[in-house]
């Protein structure tokens, strides 16, 4: 510990040295850049919906300014409301288990009457 110092770099035998390991790890992030894919065009498009659309949407829902949209209201018809009912009743007498290809109608507004109506 005196008189004689080591150079930067150099550790002694059997020891490694973090100076050496950081260079190291250093050169090989310079080395195995990624490549970009796409076009220059497509990167600017992806750029300008990251940077700019999110920071518009960030700040008009700070401003209290609801930017997403809703479907229409759920309404269904008296027929539709009872044929899901009767489908309901089916499934528990059947072990819970409805087959949604059995009615007319799309899964989403049976999805949506179990859980308005059946939650």
């Amino acid at each position: 510990m005196g008189l004689f110092r080591r150079p930067v770099g150099l550790a002694p035998a059997g020891r490694s040295s973090r100076v050496g390991r950081r260079c190291s790890a250093r050169r090989l992030a310079v080395a195995e850049r990624r490549r970009r894919e796409g076009s220059f065009r497509e990167r600017l498009k992806v750029l300008f919906l990251r940077r700019v659309l999110f920071n518009v949407w960030r700040v008009a829902e700070r401003l209290g300014i609801r930017l997403s949209t809703e479907g229409p209201p759920h309404a269904p018809s008296e027929a539709q409301r009872e044929a899901t009912d009767a489908l309901v009743v089916r499934a528990r007498a059947d072990g819970g288990v409805i087959d949604a290809s059995s009615i007319s109608y799309p899964a989403h507004e049976l999805l949506t009457h179990l859980v308005l109506h059946r939650a």
